[in-house]
């Protein structure tokens, strides 16, 4: 396959064409000096673009995208040369925030907004660096198309552990099912509804590591339940809680409303079931194990919360834990570098 590449900076296609050679692939590059780029070049760039495009041609395309990169977009779209588009930072941010950069006019920021929105919709696939883009891109243009190329995993942060061993370590009652959450506690997580799903699911003990405003609500948590369903609070969150926590849970738990918690796929790589809100991640998180049953979403309403609960409980139950292999595959998907995921959405837009 003849792949172009069209970089942000001449080091940027360094580790993406390595991936994609190594995939036996042909790269070809399209350099532009974009941090002095003017509109004159933009364009000349874009009309080059088109030529090699119509008379060599390429079966797919990779640009790193900015306000200042749609023309070359609409040159790739107009030859029908599927593309991927990467967004590494937000390109419609504020100028202002910068020391010493002059505010941006209304009319140029608009400008900017439906580059980047044309740009969007012509491509085959949008891809963020992270959730903080993902989420500036959905807002500013209003096409929610972005998925997010995740950092890799370390795994070696992130060490497979028995259950029994875990809950040994933890002075935990082998008899008594847990739900595990890592979290930054923050005051804006919906602790009502945690706190009704707890109770309502009998039997089943909470345990926390995290840090912020919240813990005080989980000692009162604490406080208010039975002995057959603990609510037991590790202590902060650091990589030795996670993995003794998630390991020794039955099921694993996320609160964010918008987006996954971080921790959500640490939860995968330790091959736990988990329960999350119906927030976009969820679809990807669940890919991972595409075979089984591991993500259960809720709406975010107490009753949902803990019908999820007792669904992701009962399967733990009926089917036991995750075989090895499943989770060997998605340590292997999470472990990933960014590059070999883009040469892969690559692949699939020729």
């Amino acid at each position: 396959m003849r792949v172009l590449v069209v970089p942000s900076d001449a080091r940027a296609a360094g580790p993406l064409e390595e991936a994609l050679t190594r995939r036996g692939h042909d790269v070809f590059h399209a350099r532009a000096p974009w941090p002095r780029a003017s509109k004159r070049r933009e364009i000349a760039l874009a009309a080059d673009i088109a030529r090699r495009a119509l008379t060599g041609g390429f079966d797919a395309a990779y640009v790193e995208g900015t306000h200042r990169t749609s023309a070359v977009t609409a040159a790739l779209y107009a030859a029908r040369v599927p593309y991927v588009l990467a967004m590494a930072s937000a390109p419609l941010g504020d100028a202002t925030s910068r020391a010493l950069a002059k505010p941006r006019l209304p009319i140029t920021v608009e400008a900017c907004r439906q580059a980047v929105r044309l740009s969007m919709r012509g491509a085959a696939s949008t891809i963020a660096w992270d959730r903080s883009v993902a989420e500036h891109l959905a807002e500013q243009t209003g096409v929610t198309n972005a998925q997010i190329a995740e950092a890799p995993l370390d795994l070696g942060r992130l060490p497979l552990g028995a259950r029994a061993e875990a809950r040994a370590a933890l002075g935990l009652r082998d008899e008594i099912r847990y739900v595990a959450l890592v979290a930054d506690l923050a005051d804006d997580l919906p602790y009502e509804l945690l706190l009704y799903a707890h109770r309502a699911v009998a039997g089943t003990g909470l345990l926390v590591a995290g840090d912020g405003p919240g813990m005080e609500r989980i000692h009162a948590m604490a406080l208010a339940t039975r002995p057959s369903s603990p609510v037991i609070a590790v202590g902060p969150k650091t990589d030795g809680t996670m993995v003794a926590l998630t390991c020794a849970a039955d099921v694993c738990l996320s609160l964010g409303l918008r987006r996954a918690a971080p921790e959500a796929r640490g939860y995968a790589a330790l091959g736990r079931r988990q329960v999350l809100f119906d927030v976009p991640d969820a679809a990807s998180l669940a890919a991972l194990y595409p075979t089984l049953d591991t993500v259960f979403a809720a709406a975010p309403t107490a009753d949902a919360l803990t019908e999820a609960l007792r669904c992701a409980l009962a399967e733990e139950r009926a089917s036991g834990p995750l075989p090895y292999w499943a989770i060997e595959a998605a340590r292997r998907a999470l472990g990933r570098s960014r590059f070999d995921v883009l040469a892969e959405r690559i692949e699939a837009c020729a």
